[in-house]
């Protein structure tokens, strides 16, 4: 009978966000065999296998996670993923630096693998990884170009890059950290994320230092002690608009001590906005003040920006980082069948940065109802608000 239908699933009735196409209107989303087959209004209800009742939901792409810890078990932040990921929308996170050459087959075997959200990696300069300390990087030795070379191009399906999180130590050191990263990051045909932390070097020394679709991860943090993208006047810094002019992305990074109010609307005042909005979720921050990256994406909707805009962020924007553009992170045909169902919930919610610098009043919090990730329906409507 299923094989006289023209499709698996169809979605209908709901306000289809897709910033890549550009389309903000209420449609229906037809999938056929794990890909977006249309995107129209008014699909007849029995040209499809399973129908799913969108109405009174936005249906966005599938979003993604530009900086999570997923090495859940292992590395010194890791959450669950499928807990903390596919339940809440989010079909696809960047591991952002949890594994390193020497602990990334277990990552891959045991996690990776076996995860029903979709984990891509960024693999730390650091060979052992985020197994303890700071990051793997308290002694500039454990930063191997080699070995992050060999393994990423042996995983080349997941691995997307490197990352460096590189405690305060001499310019000299953390330069040689970074050019070293930048290094295999290239040999990988990858990007370098930075981790914006203290350091002896300048943030504008740093920002100098990357190149065009590499990510600062952490830019909206507080600015104090000269460790943010706002001068001491509270404007943006020369080198962070000179970053995003040559294509640097500025990423958000939320965690538990690297996003700030008063930062992020400093910043935004001045047009200058972040090109993703993620989460930086691990087990010190999934309880608060982050939560989950639609929770993040509520704090950027309290602030002003557009839902579509927002949506961007989480979509299309890491898609293209990531070396999917086109495929994941937009509704258009051909296009992997990933899709979020969320609902806007109307109320007064207290939203808090990290480190519950500034707690605001929202009126209203974007919430997870529905997961779809090629083609599958990974949860039902029970979190449905009426």
């Amino acid at each position: 009978m299923t094989n006289d239908l023209s499709y698996d699933l169809l979605v209908k009735g709901g306000q289809v966000i897709d910033p890549y196409q550009g389309i903000d209107a209420f449609l229906d989303v037809a999938i056929r065999d794990g890909k977006i087959e249309t995107v129209s209004p008014n699909i007849v209800d029995n040209t499809a296998s399973q129908i799913v009742d969108a109405s009174g939901l936005i249906v966005t792409p599938g979003l993604i996670d530009l900086h999570t810890h997923a090495y859940w078990g292992a590395s010194l932040y890791g959450v669950e993923p499928d807990s903390s990921h596919i339940s809440k929308g989010v079909t696809t996170v960047l591991d952002t630096g949890s594994s390193g050459a020497d602990t990334f087959p277990a990552f891959r075997k045991y996690v990776i693998e076996r995860s029903n959200t979709r984990i891509l990696a960024l693999l730390n300069i650091s060979s052992m990884g985020m197994v303890v300390g700071y990051g793997g990087l308290e002694d500039p030795r454990w930063a191997n170009i080699n070995k992050a070379v060999q393994v990423g191009k042996k995983n080349s399906d997941v691995v997307v890059g490197i990352k460096a999180r590189i405690p305060p130590m001499a310019a000299n050191d953390y330069r040689a950290i970074v050019s070293r990263a930048i290094t295999a990051a290239d040999e990988l045909n990858g990007f370098f994320m930075l981790h914006l932390g203290g350091t002896s070097l300048s943030v504008s020394e740093r920002l100098d230092l990357l190149r065009s679709g590499d990510v600062v991860t952490h830019a909206f943090r507080l600015s104090d002690n000269g460790q943010g993208i706002l001068d001491d006047n509270q404007q943006v810094l020369d080198a962070a608009w000179a970053a995003k002019k040559r294509g640097v992305i500025f990423d958000i990074g939320h965690g538990s001590g690297s996003f700030s109010f008063e930062t992020a609307k400093n910043a935004i005042s001045q047009g200058f906005t972040p090109d993703t909005i993620s989460s930086d979720l691990h087990f010190k921050n999934i309880d608060g003040p982050v939560y989950d990256l639609v929770t993040t994406l509520s704090k950027f909707l309290h602030m002003g920006l557009p839902l579509s805009k927002v949506i961007r962020m989480a979509t299309s924007t890491p898609a293209k980082s990531l070396g999917y553009e086109g495929i994941l992170g937009t509704l258009r045909p051909g296009a992997v069948a990933d899709l979020a169902l969320l609902q806007t919930v109307a109320g007064n919610f207290d939203l808090s940065d990290s480190g519950g610098r500034q707690i605001v009043s929202a009126t209203q919090l974007l919430k997870p109802i529905t997961t779809i990730k090629g083609g599958q329906l990974y949860n039902s409507f029970t979190n449905r608000a009426d």
